[in-house]
């Protein structure tokens, strides 16, 4: 996020603020959606995660 000023917002830990793209109504299909992203991630790029 940034200010009207076009500087980055920082939370009360120094860290910056985003702004939610997508939320989901409980944790179970919020881990389903992101398994399913590695999974698609790691088919089209399979190295894509490693170290």
């Amino acid at each position: 996020m940034i200010d009207h000023d076009g500087r980055v917002l920082l939370d009360d830990k120094g860290k910056r603020r985003y702004s939610p793209v997508i939320e989901f109504t409980d944790k179970v299909t919020r881990d389903r959606f992101s398994s399913s992203i590695i999974a698609a991630l790691l088919a089209a790029h399979p190295g894509a995660l490693d170290e």
